[in-house]
C-alpha cells in the first residue's frame, strides 16, 4: 500500500513538474511577442521625435498607398489657401492614420541641405537657403564684404517660437544659438506623402522659404520633428501663424495629416480670433 502511495505521490509530483514548465514556455512566449510590439511602437515614437539630420527606422507594416494628388507649383500658394481660410483648408486635407508601410525616412532623401539648386523662391540667385532665410528673418544684419550680400555674419532675432530675443554671430558660439527650422518637419513630410516625390520635388520642399523659419537653437531642438499633437510652440503671439503656415505648406504641398494632428491644428487656430 506504501509503495503504491509512493507511486501516485511521484506520477503526480511529474506532472505538477510538466505543467508548470508548460505555463512558463506559454507565458515567456507571450511576453517575447509584447515585446516585439513594444519594440515596433517604442521604435515609431523614436522617428517622430527624430530631427532632419538623423536617419531612424520605420516598422514597416502593410497599408494601402495614398492615391496620386495634383500638387500646385511649389512656393506660390493657391488662390483657395491664400485667401486665409484656414479652417476650411484644414478640412480639405486628406486624413491618414497608418502607423507605416512608408520606406524609411533619411535627411539624405531631401538632397544637399540648403541647396540653391531648387525651383522654389530664392533659388539659383547665388546664395544658399540657410543664408537667405537668416537675411529674410534677422535684424541689424551685418553682412560679409565681397559675398554679393549673401553670407550673413550678425544679426538679432526675435525667436517666434519663444518670443526671447537671440544674438547671431557667424563663427562663434552664439551662431549655434540661431537655427533654421523646416515648420512642416521633413520626416513628418515624408511619411505624410513626400516619400512618393521625385528628388527634385524634394529638395524644393526642403528649400521653400514658405516653410522655413528661423527660430532658437533650443526650440528647434525641442520640436525636432514633433508634429502639431506632439509640440506646440510656447510663445502663444505666433500659434495662429504656426498653425496657419502648417495648413497651408501642407495644402500647397498635398500632405496628409493625422486625425490628432487635425484636432491639434484646429484647436491652435482658435488663437486667431
Amino acid at each position: 500500500m506504501n509503495m503504491k502511495s509512493n507511486n501516485l505521490a511521484s506520477s503526480i509530483k511529474r506532472a505538477f513538474i510538466r505543467a508548470t514548465i508548460l505555463s512558463l514556455a506559454i507565458v515567456t512566449s507571450l511576453g517575447l511577442f509584447s515585446g516585439n510590439l513594444t519594440g515596433a511602437f517604442n521604435q515609431w515614437v523614436s522617428h517622430a521625435e527624430a530631427t532632419d539630420s538623423q536617419d531612424v527606422p520605420f516598422p514597416l507594416i502593410d497599408a494601402e498607398p495614398l492615391p496620386a494628388q495634383e500638387t500646385p507649383q511649389e512656393g506660390v500658394l493657391p488662390d483657395s489657401v491664400a485667401t486665409g481660410d484656414d479652417a476650411a483648408t484644414l478640412d480639405s486635407l486628406q486624413i491618414d492614420d497608418a502607423l507605416g508601410g512608408k520606406p524609411m525616412y533619411s535627411r539624405d532623401q531631401f538632397g544637399q541641405a540648403w541647396s540653391d539648386d531648387v525651383e522654389v523662391e530664392g533659388g539659383h540667385n547665388g546664395c544658399d537657403t540657410r543664408n537667405d532665410i537668416l537675411r529674410r528673418d534677422l535684424t541689424d544684419i551685418v553682412v560679409r564684404n565681397k559675398t554679393k550680400d549673401c553670407i550673413i555674419e550678425k544679426g538679432k532675432l526675435v525667436d517666434p517660437y519663444t518670443g526671447n530675443t537671440v544674438d547671431f554671430v557667424r563663427g562663434g558660439k552664439k551662431a549655434n544659438g540661431v537655427d533654421i527650422d523646416h515648420i512642416v518637419p521633413l520626416a513628418n513630410a515624408w511619411y505624410a506623402g513626400a516619400y512618393t516625390w521625385d528628388a527634385q520635388k524634394r529638395r524644393n520642399f526642403a528649400n521653400d522659404p514658405i516653410n522655413l523659419i528661423a527660430t532658437s537653437l533650443e526650440a528647434n531642438r525641442m520640436k525636432k520633428a514633433k508634429t502639431a499633437d506632439q509640440w506646440m510652440l510656447s510663445n502663444e503671439a505666433f500659434t495662429c501663424e504656426y498653425a496657419q503656415r502648417q495648413i497651408r505648406v501642407k495644402s500647397l504641398y498635398s500632405l496628409t495629416v493625422t486625425t490628432r494632428e487635425k484636432d491639434a491644428l484646429a484647436g491652435a487656430l482658435k488663437s486667431c480670433s
